[in-house]
């Protein structure tokens, strides 16, 4: 019998699945969850768990797992239709009546899925005879094994032969056009779609086998990805592969990772990464992602290291900005340059993989990376022009909540890109303080203007030179400015000095003939000060450590990106970029931190 979508929606609303567990389980709360005895195997310490907001269950000793229909599929031992009509009396619901056009409609569906098994039988058969020991030669040479195979229902379509097995399983040409397994010709013959390919079969989320993906073992054969044309029964768009097995395993790590490949979606899953799904060579939509958030608040897309695969991504992010609601997450995990995820895991290890994933990104640190690529030079045109995009990016996010944070990340980025104090904030005399970027010098690094600006303020605040902590930090200044370095030189000396006072540095560096480097950090024109001398010496040293901490992190910055667009293969490697972003974060954490107290 068919049961429509909506009429499944009213009765798991109507039956939360806390409520027919319950009857059977004895729960307790835990936060946002329940607790309790499995009923599913012994055991004494509860480790089955019910959530209400998704809808599901799992326990962590057995791994049994579902919503309410499969929980009283498994309990009460009934199969998909009987468990509905079993729910549709408890909820006190009249099962939905079938006009003559939609029973019409059900069972030309029921026809499809069975052609489709039918056919997906024989593809297994195929994969197994001695006749077709390539195509199983190739998987056990990609590292697929025989339970692998088993496991994802991996077959083989030959040349020929499924037509005509069709038939005499008593299935028509006709219908086998329909469920997308052959094609009608010009000249009226009925041809297999997947010719010499291993395939790949689809399931919905009922678990029922709708489609397939074929790639072609002959490199002479074009496409070399082919799937299942659009059926009534497969619909490209509101299908993910696997995602019939990572329903479960999703709910427990709550995250669900999205790869562009079968064979990639595979070795994931072998990897232990058993939250992993597919496209199905798809353009991603927003069908696709409100799924995935159905399946866990936290979605990793971690497509392949090419173009193609950074192009999908922002553009992935370019449709998770409107349906942004508190709560979900959407995160980009980079490849090395030209890999995918089956790659990786070869080469590398799965440990690698791991890695990979606990280093993606969020969705706002990905769209400012990806605009500030495009920021063209540091005039303020071009800063202007930059801000304007990213806020327009922002512009995109319809919940208010959400805006309202990513209004605030920008501000604070923009903030700490551009060196903007706040000129509303006046504290121990602050007149006023302007931007201190770097007009005159449109195409000088992050770090080349903190470099200057730190010794701009050394020299107006002189004060800070007979600072212990500051000097230390001076002295392992990595500088590849020679003017700096000698500039550096004469401060120590200054440091050195048991009676130092502003007109000894000056003097200092009329001497050296740096007269001009000193009117071009400190000068009347000056792009690194304005009004400095009126701070008071506090104030000024506070400044000091913010600028030298933006500093370090640009260094940070710098090594954990190279890092992270090249592949390694040594375990200290995948430590060092670990490292590399808890310090990036807690640099960000405490600059925003000192900033908000000046």
């Amino acid at each position: 019998m068919f049961f429509p979508d909506s009429f499944i929606d009213e009765l798991k609303q109507r039956l939360p699945v806390s409520k027919v567990v319950g009857a059977k389980v004895r729960l307790k709360r835990y936060g946002t969850a329940l607790k309790g005895i499995c009923p599913f195997h012994k055991e004494k310490t509860p480790s089955f768990t019910v959530q209400d907001n998704r809808g599901t269950y799992h326990c962590f000793g057995c791994q049994a797992g579902g919503d309410v229909i499969e929980f009283i599929c498994e309990t009460e031992k009934l199969n998909f239709n009987e468990a509905i009509t079993h729910l549709a009396n408890l909820a006190g619901m009249e099962l939905p009546k079938l006009s003559p056009a939609q029973q019409t409609v059900e069972k030309r569906r029921l026809g499809l899925i069975e052609i489709i098994a039918e056919a997906t039988v024989w593809f297994s058969k195929q994969l197994k005879l001695s006749s077709n020991n390539h195509a199983h030669k190739y998987f056990i040479n990609r590292g697929i094994n025989d339970q692998d195979i088993e496991m994802f229902s991996l077959g083989y379509a030959p040349a020929r032969g499924l037509l005509a097995y069709l038939v005499r399983s008593g299935f028509s040409n006709d219908l086998a056009v329909e469920a997308g397994l052959a094609i009608k010709t010009e000249s009226k013959q009925y041809v297999e779609r997947f010719r010499s390919r291993i395939i790949f079969p689809i399931k919905n989320q009922k678990k029922q086998i709708v489609g397939f993906g074929g790639r072609a073992l002959d490199p002479e054969i074009m496409p070399k990805y082919l799937n299942s044309p659009e059926t009534p029964v497969f619909k490209k768009n509101n299908i993910l592969y696997l995602a019939d097995i990572v329903r479960k395993t999703a709910s427990v790590k709550e995250r669900v990772v999205v790869v562009e490949g079968y064979m990639d979606a595979i070795f994931m899953h072998k990897a232990g990464v058993t939250e992993t799904v597919a496209a199905l060579g798809t353009a991603f939509n927003e069908l696709h992602l409100q799924n995935l958030w159905n399946l866990a608040d936290e979605v990793i897309l971690c497509f392949d290291g090419d173009e193609a695969g950074k192009k999908a991504m922002l553009k992935a992010g370019q449709i998770a900005l409107p349906i942004l609601d508190p709560g979900l997450i959407l995160r980009f995990c980079f490849l090395p340059s030209g890999k995918d995820p089956d790659e990786i895991i070869h080469q590398y290890g799965d440990s690698y993989m791991d890695k990979l994933l606990d280093l993606s990104m969020g969705l706002a640190d990905f769209i400012w990376q990806e605009e500030i690529k495009q920021c063209k030079n540091n005039t303020p045109e071009g800063r202007a022009f930059f801000e304007h995009k990213i806020y327009e990016q922002v512009k995109l996010i319809k919940n208010p909540i959400v805006s309202n944070h990513y209004n605030q990340f920008v501000k604070n980025k923009l903030w700490q890109e551009f060196n903007q104090f706040n000129k509303n904030k006046k504290k121990n005399n602050i007149i006023n303080i302007k931007n201190n970027s770097l007009d005159l010098m449109h195409n000088i690094s992050s770090k080349q203007r903190l470099e200057y600006s730190l010794f701009a303020r050394l020299i107006v605040n002189s004060d800070l030179i007979k600072d212990v902590n500051i000097f230390e930090e001076l002295l392992h200044l990595e500088l590849d400015n020679s003017s700096l370095e000698e500039l550096r030189s004469i401060i120590v000396k200054c440091h050195e000095m048991k009676e130092f006072e502003q007109k000894h540095l000056n003097d200092l560096l009329m001497e050296n003939n740096l007269g001009k480097l000193f009117e071009f950090l400190c000068g009347k024109k000056s792009c690194f000060i304005d009004q400095f001398s009126v701070l008071s010496s506090e104030t000024a040293k506070d400044i000091w450590i913010i600028t030298h901490k933006k500093y370090i992190l640009e260094i940070l910055k710098d090594e954990y990106y190279q890092i992270m667009h090249r592949a390694h293969s040594e375990n200290k490697i995948y430590e060092r970029a670990i490292e590399l972003k808890k310090t990036i974060d807690k640099l960000n954490q405490e600059i925003l931190e000192k900033e908000n107290n000046i």
